[in-house]
């Protein structure tokens, strides 16, 4: 790989792409979070462990009032979990480093966070399917 060229097909090849607006997938909407509310994307089982782990002995510890509600991803064993932690406002870096530290992937914060140190914008969002998904909530 050469120095300075993004290789991963699910954000692009090169920093324009990372750069460019979102784009969904036909069939899908994009979803934006509350001021209150982190996007956390969870690309397997082991993963979403992990977040249900830190949320339940750290984040919750601290935001006590804060819920979650976890829904099903394209892609098996892929979820997005949406925490809404109330009486909070998350400002965009904010956000892309709770989420991270919550277990989002990682390629799509940093990528946040190399969007918001170039062009000093973040977009945090979900490509969510047009037709409602089951969901479970947790609070």
């Amino acid at each position: 790989m050469k120095h300075g060229t993004w290789r991963n097909t699910s954000y692009g090849n090169d920093l324009k792409d990372i750069l460019a607006q979102p784009r969904p997938p036909s069939g899908c909407t994009v979803v934006t979070p509350a001021a209150d509310e982190l996007f956390i994307d969870i690309d397997s089982l082991d993963d979403l462990g992990r977040f249900l782990e830190r949320f339940e002995e750290t984040f919750k510890g601290m935001f006590p009032t804060a819920t979650y509600k976890i829904s099903p991803s394209r892609g098996k064993g892929k979820f997005h979990v949406v925490v809404k932690a109330e009486g909070l406002v998350f400002t965009d870096i904010q956000r892309v480093a709770a989420q991270a530290a919550l277990g989002s992937d990682w390629r799509r914060e940093l990528f946040a966070v190399v969007k918001h140190v170039k062009i000093n914008e973040t977009h945090t969002c979900f490509f969510e399917r047009s037709s409602p998904c089951p969901s479970t909530s947790v609070g």
